[in-house]
């Protein structure tokens, strides 16, 4: 093979194919999520969990289907989502209570996932339909036209179950470092040590390059209030608890239970600072306190559902059904009373 000035070729160039597409270049690094931000993601949610304010209101966005093909037109988006969520949840009065991260899929490109608390239950209106329809319309604005399963918004049906809550967690840490220690092997029962990735129920994937933010808490979950020990907009509250240690049961009021026995004063919206400070102390989630064991970090019905596999809602309903089926022999035995029939059945009714 010859050169352009018909000289002959030598060394690699001579065996080069002039036909062959040109080499690739190797993939960006992925952008893992670290220890630091899991620590914040983790504090974040256990913080809104604690004052009932469960993030199982989950947002998908897909940004190159609704026209954002490079990071800054997905960062320019996803300032305009975030303000206008903002906006949104102000306007009803609601607290700021919401997580999220970004990531690069193989096929979908860069996407957003938003963790938000909306509640669904104690309202004259159905504020869940009113954000879903809300969340789409925003996307038909931003793109300039209705794009189908370019944004999502998904939840518990209303039911305000914690079960999503540390799901929608788990979720949006999935791509975590692998790499990351927690616990070092002499402090463990068996020896071996404790990965990031033992703590978050999800397997993991890669997140692909990201330059922008990773991850990140609203300001209402953020380390400035959790420091004040309540969370911001908290008008929505009736009073302010002192905060103790975190319960973890799925069914236990947080904020009614963990209150001291000295009076709460009811919140007013113009309570001065000073004052709020000395009602609510700073608080610190377990991870923050040095646990690195899954049994204190959640509460025991998220690790029984983790470890039997994420049921599906047919699954759900199945085993409630099977469990009332059960409970009807034992409600009407302990109801009975002398004097009643021994036969005593749905069929005496």
């Amino acid at each position: 093979m010859t050169d352009r000035r018909n000289r002959p070729r030598t060394g690699a160039a001579a065996n080069a194919n002039p036909f062959a597409k040109p080499a690739e270049p190797p993939p960006l690094p992925s952008r893992l999520i670290t220890e630091r931000e899991f620590c914040e993601l983790y504090s974040a949610a256990t913080f809104a969990a604690q004052w009932e304010m469960p993030l199982d209101v989950l947002v998908n966005i897909t940004w190159p289907m609704l026209g954002a093909v490079d990071e800054a037109a997905v960062k320019e988006g996803w300032l305009s989502f975030r303000k206008c969520m903002t906006t949104w949840l102000s306007e009803r009065a609601l607290p700021q209570a919401w997580i999220y991260c970004h990531e690069r899929g193989p096929t979908r490109g860069l996407h957003s996932h938003v963790a938000v608390f909306v509640p669904a239950k104690g309202w004259a209106r159905n504020l869940r339909a009113e954000f879903r329809s809300w969340v789409l319309t925003w996307a038909k604005g931003f793109a300039g036209r209705r794009v189908p399963k370019s944004t999502r918004v998904r939840d518990d049906g209303g039911k305000r179950n914690l079960i999503y809550h540390w799901r929608h967690l788990s979720y949006i840490c999935k791509g975590f470092d692998k790499s990351v220690v927690v616990l070092s092997g002499d402090a463990t029962p068996d020896g071996l040590p404790r990965h990031l990735g033992d703590l978050i129920a999800w397997e993991w994937e890669d997140p692909g390059h990201v330059q922008m933010k990773r991850v990140g808490v609203s300001e209402s979950l953020g380390p400035a209030r959790r420091a004040k020990g309540y969370p911001e907009m908290a008008s929505y509250y009736c009073e302010v608890p002192v905060l103790r240690d975190l319960d973890l049961s799925l069914s236990a009021r947080c904020p009614k239970q963990q209150t001291s026995t000295r009076p709460i004063t009811l919140f007013a919206t113009n309570l001065p600072g000073s004052m709020a400070s000395t009602i609510c102390v700073p608080w610190r989630s377990a991870y923050e306190n040095g646990v690195r064991h899954v049994e204190g970090l959640y509460p025991a019905e998220f690790i029984e559902v983790v470890e039997g596999g994420y049921p599906t809602a047919k699954e759900l309903r199945a085993r409630k059904l099977d469990a009332a089926r059960a409970a009807i022999p034992v409600a009407f035995e302990e109801i009975t009373e002398p004097g009643y029939p021994e036969d005593f059945s749905l069929s005496s009714w």
